[in-house]
């Protein structure tokens, strides 16, 4: 039977080291979901591990994931599997994201003519300032052969330029997005629990994976001083926590030492962020280091009062006292005042909420940050003698 032609658009492949639960994932999902699949296929390979449940969240159903199981330290069988795999699909272009996938582009080269993106989300517990030297010289090094470095906040761009020493013209900042229409203030401010004739308790949560970087510890231990210090804080205070990691027994055993065991809810990873945000009171993100955070965003775009610690791209979507409080990192004490002035007070909460929500529509959404990414992708295939790749269908 004779073959008929038919052309595909050009194929990216995203390379991470799992796909889980956090938010650069979160945003790769939201990435593909909302590029019109006209324009970009798209594949995802994972160095180590592949949540199904986490994978059943992107919406297309052209979408091949493969998970390679990487081994600790310097796995060159893996690597070779790597190669064989981008050897057979083909991409146009290779886009990889944080430190432990950046060092598999140099797996590609010599790989067809493939252009290369690779983007900094965020730091480890390891390296919370960006001064390991190891990783800054693979950095550099790789910006030979990497033709777009993109960066989540200005804070990150700044470093890539100023101490990590990549070349301006290689950096572009993206902001993420957040959907509106899913995550948006309650229609009204009334607590859930206020049918209940007693004063509904005060809900201070907080969102993400159960990581040393994240310092939900600090906020366990902001709570904790908040009770100690008056009854009607231990009546009227709870603790959401949801998510899921390695951090979580470790937190639950200090909730319990603490004595508000009681009052802490380990919600686990949810399918109803949205709901339960709009539930909250207050917003919490105490990290010790972020890129720019989803969940800040989509906390703000809740209408939530949201209170963050002034590391990475936090500062850039806080103006402190004008749409949140923010705090420096570690402070305990710092963070224990705030939370007892917003708890206190529900007309600042409220003008806190309204500013933030104001805020995210005027700058962020899905749809801004996804054609940002795809312009990206246009321009480094504009060179190219056709950007569109001729499929074979017998």
């Amino acid at each position: 039977m004779m073959a008929s032609a038919s052309f595909a658009p050009p194929l990216v492949v995203h390379i991470i080291y799992s796909l889980d639960t956090g938010g650069l994932e979160n945003g790769l999902v939201n990435i593909i979901n909302h590029m019109e699949p006209d324009a970009y296929r798209h594949k995802i390979i994972c160095l180590g591990y592949c949540n199904p449940a986490f994978s059943e969240r992107i919406k297309r159903d052209d979408i091949e994931i493969v998970a390679l199981n990487k081994g600790d330290g310097f796995d060159f069988p893996m690597m070779l599997e790597l190669r064989r795999i981008l050897k057979r699909w083909k991409p146009a272009i290779i886009h990889s994201r944080n430190i432990a996938a950046l060092e598999m582009q140099l797996v590609t080269l010599g790989i067809g003519s493939i252009k290369r993106i690779h983007g900094e989300h965020g730091r480890d517990i390891g390296d919370l300032n960006g001064q390991n030297w190891k990783y800054n010289a693979l950095r550099k090094v790789s910006s030979l052969w990497v033709d777009r470095f993109i960066t989540v906040s200005k804070d990150m761009e700044q470093w890539l330029q100023q101490d990590v020493g990549i070349p301006r013209q290689k950096l572009t900042q993206i902001y993420n997005g957040v959907d509106l229409t899913k995550f948006m203030p309650r229609e009204t401010s009334v607590n859930t629990e206020s049918s209940m004739p007693e004063q509904p308790p005060i809900i201070v949560g907080t969102v993400g994976r159960l990581d040393p970087v994240k310092a939900q510890n600090l906020l366990i231990d902001a709570v904790a001083k908040l009770v100690s210090l008056s009854s009607h804080n231990r009546d009227h205070l709870k603790l959401w926590i949801i998510g899921d990691g390695p951090e979580k027994q470790v937190l639950q055993a200090q909730a319990e030492q603490l004595g508000i065991g009681d009052l802490v809810w380990f919600a686990g990873d949810r399918s109803d962020v949205p709901e339960l945000l709009q539930q909250m009171d207050i917003f919490v993100l105490p990290s010790l280091a972020e890129g720019l955070s989803n969940t800040l965003l989509e906390s703000m775009a809740s209408g939530k009062a949201v209170v963050a610690s002034l590391v990475g791209g936090n500062p850039e979507l806080i103006d402190d006292d004008v749409r949140g409080k923010t705090f420096q990192s570690r402070d305990l004490e710092s963070l224990t005042k705030i939370l007892q002035q917003l708890m206190n007070s529900a007309e600042e909460r409220n003008r806190l909420g309204v500013n933030a929500r104001k805020f995210i529509e005027e700058r962020f959404s899905w749809s801004r940050c996804v054609q940002d990414y795809r312009s990206q992708y246009d321009a480094l295939l504009q060179g190219r003698a056709q950007d569109k790749y001729l499929k074979e269908i017998h």
